[in-house]
């Protein structure tokens, strides 16, 4: 038995002493990886074993990390639509699978469905790279009729069959603690039993004993981890925005008393929606104070699974633009980009707990400040009113209603939930592409075919959370929108465009402005995780290289590596 200790805080409001224990049993029987797991029943004979990857649920062979029937362990069965993602029930598949029927298939090396849903390989041979063959690619191994990568899969962790338990990635061959959008991993030392603090002693003030287990720390609200791992604020102050404060910030309540008090967004925590302590279930978010199955209001769903949280990505700090987008100390996330204001919005808060808000449509500022409409009613024109006046239009229904300008509204362009694309804005009813440059080193930066306008740069290992004072007035692309978000396979297409193989940075000073001034010969890339930074691939000097993970260690030093800043 496989136990992971989680400590929980989502989107931006953790419980100081919240944790999840997640139990995950890991079977010795299994069945091929790549086929559907219906396909044997170990009833029809009493001595047969199920293959690499599979579990024996009532007599029947399944993948539990997929199985709706019985997800992550046997017997749990997911709610009408729902899906079984890396064993826990979601809303979609998550981590590069494809919904196949009810299942969630890892089409690159699925035999049964292999490229495409349905597309089934011929006897004898193997799924590679979603490509029926003879025999696997490179750098894969066969596990019955499928080809993994044994570094990075979860179910076949460093051999065919291993498999990693909940809460778990396959990183380098082994299965380590992932800590989803916005938290950061921390470890506890043996001293304290390994066992990290709810809001009692210290972890890091042990006498620096050897470390014991680890858990995911929320560095926003945590008050014993406030900001990064082991930072404790002292008697009568919560840990607000990453800093301790004698009382919570931006639009936040606190909860808890004493040492253990923390702040916590009652609108969007999973753990405290609504009021302090009410808990969401299995496979449902906070929308608007209230348990749903999805995100209301002008909200997206940011993490996956049992992590999934609601955000909304135009005025959150910590997901602006886009999920795990965290906007640097003295900034403000305004139309989805970190600012030093909010534009034509007002400005709510100080200091680190600032945000903005449009008071005359937003429900949890309505015509000032924290001013909350109750359940029922929506904010119009700064009044909260039983229905929408003037030009706006009621968006959503029920608890999730609110008010918006098709006209100007971002994340309802022309009609409710009509997004305008990452580098457009709503004018006229209309999303409307925003310019960019074609200089990827000047200040104009170049557009991806993504639709991101990037610069790059040379950042050092040494700069922590604030590079180029603030990436040069722009967002910085994070280690969370490298790995996870799409950025490495987007940004280093158009790196191959403007500089094909050629490396730079390596010793060069950060914050250059021209490719001439950033040469070097590094050939890595660095970006910030919220905690350090971290030195990943593509492998610049290898013309062909897409792999994210080429590399994936931690650097702080003085040294220099590529890196890029966001304008959208």
């Amino acid at each position: 038995m496989d136990w992971t200790r989680v400590r929980h805080g989502l989107n931006g409001a953790a419980a100081a002493g919240a944790m999840i224990w997640a139990a995950t049993a890991v079977g010795a029987c299994s069945s091929d990886p790549g086929t559907p797991f219906q396909g044997t029943d170990a009833s029809t004979d009493a001595t047969s074993a199920c293959g690499a990857g599979s579990q024996q649920c009532g007599g029947v062979c399944t993948v539990l990390s997929r199985d709706p029937e019985n997800c992550g362990v046997c017997g749990t069965k997911c709610a009408a639509g729902q899906v079984c993602s890396a064993g826990a029930c979601a809303l979609s598949c998550g981590g590069g699978t494809t919904k196949c029927g009810d299942l969630c298939i890892d089409t690159k090396a699925d035999s049964a469905n292999c490229g495409a849903c349905g597309t089934k390989c011929s006897g004898g041979q193997v799924c590679s790279a979603g490509t029926c063959a003879g025999t696997c690619g490179a750098g894969l191994a066969q596990c019955g009729q499928s080809c993994v990568n044994e570094q990075n899969d979860r179910t076949n962790c460093g051999a065919c069959g291993t498999v990693c338990g909940g809460g778990e990635i396959c990183n380098a061959g082994k299965c380590e603690l992932s800590c989803q959008v916005g938290l950061i991993k921390c470890s506890a030392p043996v001293s304290d039993g390994g066992v990290p603090d709810g809001g009692g002693s210290d972890a890091s003030a042990d006498g620096g004993g050897s470390l014991g287990s680890t858990f995911c720390a929320n560095p926003q609200s945590d008050p014993n981890n406030c900001g990064a791992c082991g930072i404790t604020c002292g008697a009568g102050k919560v840990c607000s925005n990453g800093t301790c404060a004698t009382t919570c910030g931006g639009n936040t309540s606190t909860c808890g008393s004493g040492n253990n008090a923390y702040c916590a967004n009652l609108q969007t925590d999973n753990a405290n929606c609504g009021v302090c302590g009410t808990v969401c279930a299995l496979g449902k978010v906070c929308s608007a104070g209230v348990c749903d199955t999805k995100c209301g209001g002008n909200t997206v769903t940011c993490g996956s699974g049992n992590n999934a949280f609601c955000a909304n990505l135009q005025t959150d700090n910590a997901n602006c633009g886009a999920c795990g987008t965290v906007c640097g100390a003295g900034k403000v996330c305004s139309a989805g980009t970190c600012n030093t204001t909010c534009g034509n919005v007002t400005t709510c808060g100080s200091g680190n707990n600032a945000y903005c808000a449009n008071t005359q449509t937003d429900n949890a500022n309505c015509g000032a400040c924290g001013t909350v409409c109750a359940a029922g009613k929506v904010c119009s024109a700064g009044v909260c009113k039983t229905t929408c006046g003037g030009s706006l239009t009621t968006c959503g229904s029920g608890n999730n209603a609110y008010c918006a300008d098709l006209k100007s509204d971002n994340t309802n362009c022309n009609s409710c939930g009509n997004v305008c694309p990452a580098g457009n804005a709503c004018l006229n009813s209309a999303c409307t592409p925003i310019a960019c440059g074609n200089d990827c080193w000047g200040s104009t930066g170049c557009l991806t075919a993504g639709g991101h306008c990037v610069q790059f740069s040379c950042r050092a290992g040494s700069d922590g959370g604030n590079f180029c004072n603030s990436c040069k007035g722009w967002s910085e692309v994070t280690y969370n929108d490298w790995m996870n978000g799409g950025w490495c396979s987007d940004v280093i297409a158009r790196y191959r465009v403007s500089d094909g193989s050629a490396t730079h940075c390596g010793g060069a000073a950060t914050c250059c402005g021209t490719s001439v001034a950033c040469a070097g010969n590094d050939n890595a890339w660095h970006f910030w995780d919220g905690a350090n930074t971290r030195y990943v691939g593509p492998a610049i000097g290898i013309a062909n290289d897409t792999n994210c993970t080429f590399w994936n260690g931690t650097d702080n030093s003085s040294y220099t590596r590529i890196t890029a800043c966001k304008k959208f």
